[in-house]
């Protein structure tokens, strides 16, 4: 691997996982997103006595060539499956031009991607349909580790995380790695597909709400406001002191109410077995349109603040 003319390499690296790759970098060419790097110009990644990885600014250093070593996950059976899926047949609908940029940088960084289009019904109704009939069990979408937003209960914080008391939850880190993701660039065919604003029951006004029915749909409604405010408050001090935070308040408390809302009704939780509390927390390209309503942009949009 060769740096570009200004000597950069153009990759993010967590936990020895490739998590970031700037289209047309030098690592971009050879890398992909999910690789685990095990040695750098002959330097272990990592650490046997900690048992944990080295940063790659600690490891990198200026040459005309790089040589790397990589762990690469494959699936088999999924590049057959991904050949016959996309061959033949003729397709019910077509996938929108960002959904199908999306399906694309999925296939490109080593995952799997069968007949899926993102399609909206007559009621309104987002999600992921088939483009042609499939057989029972067969594979519709498989993502390398890496290309997606996760946050982890047994993993490390991240310095900017560590002022808080108590410690963030799985649902606030995985905001503020949102807003990263978007701030930096990452995943930047997936934050396309992203709508600017997702309409929920708490952004209804309260004349609205009255007129519920059920006591507790207006209760819920409540509590999600409530949350949210309690939310802004403890990451906005976050999101103040990261390098590529907006200017303002305002705009800062804008954007962290956005990523709630696209976390609240996208993310999966994974729960452990034995306890039933949440482990993992993932923003998982292309399956979270699985289940998710999309209505006329609505006029309101949430909002939060920081008194």
């Amino acid at each position: 691997m060769h740096e570009d003319r200004h000597g950069r390499l153009g990759l993010g690296c967590h936990d020895g996982v490739v998590d970031l790759l700037v289209p047309g970098s030098p690592a971009a060419d050879v890398l992909q997103l999910g690789d685990r790097v095990l040695r750098w110009n002959g330097v272990e990644m990592h650490d046997a006595k900690t048992g944990s990885w080295k940063l790659l600014r600690d490891v990198i250093r200026p040459s005309d060539s790089h040589s790397v070593v990589v762990e690469r996950r494959l699936v088999p059976g999924l590049r057959a499956a991904e050949r016959d899926a996309r061959g033949g047949g003729e397709l019910r609908a077509p996938a929108s031009p960002p959904f199908a940029a999306l399906l694309e940088d999925i296939h490109a960084s080593g995952g799997f991607v069968g007949p899926i289009v993102d399609s909206v019904s007559s009621d309104g109704l987002r999600g992921l349909s088939v483009s042609r009939a499939v057989e029972a069990g067969a594979p519709l979408l498989a993502l390398p580790p890496g290309s997606y937003l996760s946050a982890a209960s047994d993993e490390s914080a991240d310095e900017s995380e560590l002022p808080l008391d108590p410690p963030l939850k799985l649902f606030e880190r995985l905001i503020l790695r949102t807003l990263r993701a978007r701030a930096s660039g990452a995943l930047p065919s997936y934050m396309a597909t992203l709508p600017q604003s997702v309409d929920l029951l708490r952004d209804w006004s309260d004349d609205e709400l009255a007129q519920l029915q059920s006591a507790s749909l207006h209760a819920a409604a409540l509590s999600q406001r409530q949350h949210l405010g309690n939310t802004c408050r403890r990451l906005l001090p976050l999101l103040a002191a990261s390098e590529r935070s907006p200017a303002s308040d305002a705009e800062r408390l804008e954007v962290l109410a956005w990523a709630e809302s696209i976390v609240r009704s996208r993310a999966l939780s994974i729960a452990d077995l034995a306890t039933s509390s949440p482990e993992r927390m993932l923003l998982l390209l292309a399956f979270d349109l699985c289940n998710h309503r999309s209505r006329v942009p609505a006029k309101r949009q949430a909002t939060c603040s920081n008194q």
